[in-house]
C-alpha cells in the first residue's frame, strides 16, 4: 500500500529522514558489496526471545497498523541506529534472528511474521531492499 510509505505520510523533520535513506542506501551498497557469510543452521529462538532485538522492533513497526507514526521512516530509523559492524552470526544480527525463527514462523499461518514479506505488504522497497541485502530469503514461503 503506497499509502504507508514515508512520502505520503512524512511528520519529522525532513533531515533526520534525508539522513536515515542515505544510511540505509550506504548499507545496501556495503553488503552488497560484501554479502554477509551465514551460516544457515543455528540453534531456533522462541517467539518471545525476539521482543527488543532489532528484528523484533523492525517487525513491530511493519506491523503495528494501529501506530499514527509512518512505519518507513520507523524502520529506517531503527536501521541507521543499528551498529553497521554486527556480525552477521551474531545473536542481535537481523539475518541470524530471521533464520533462529524459522520454525517459529512455520507455525503461524500469517507469513508477515518474516519481516521481509511485512515489509513487501506495506509497499516499502527500500526497506525490503534493505532486508534483502541484509541476507534474508526472498523466496522463503
Amino acid at each position: 500500500n503506497i499509502g504507508d510509505s514515508t512520502a505520503a505520510n512524512f511528520r519529522e523533520v525532513m533531515s533526520v529522514h534525508i539522513a536515515n535513506l542515505i544510511s540505509n542506501e550506504e548499507a545496501i551498497l556495503r553488503l552488497q558489496a560484501e554479502p554477509p557469510m551465514f551460516d544457515r543452521h543455528v540453534k531456533q529462538l522462541a517467539w518471545n526471545e525476539v521482543k527488543g532485538k532489532l528484528y523484533g522492533r523492525v517487525l513491530h513497526h511493519l506491523r503495528n497498523h494501529k501506530c499514527p507514526a509512518d512505519p518507513e521512516e520507523l524502520v529506517l530509523r531503527e536501521l541507521a541506529a543499528a551498529d553497521p559492524a554486527v556480525d552477521p552470526q551474531g545473536a542481535s544480527s537481523l539475518l541470524f534472528v530471521h533464520e533462529a525463527t524459522a520454525e517459529e514462523r512455520k507455525k503461524h499461518e500469517d507469513p508477515q511474521m518474516s519481516a521481509l514479506h511485512a515489509a513487501a505488504a506495506r509497499g516499502l522497497p527500500r526497506v525490503c531492499a534493505r532486508l534483502i541485502a541484509e541476507g534474508l530469503d526472498v523466496n522463503e514461503p
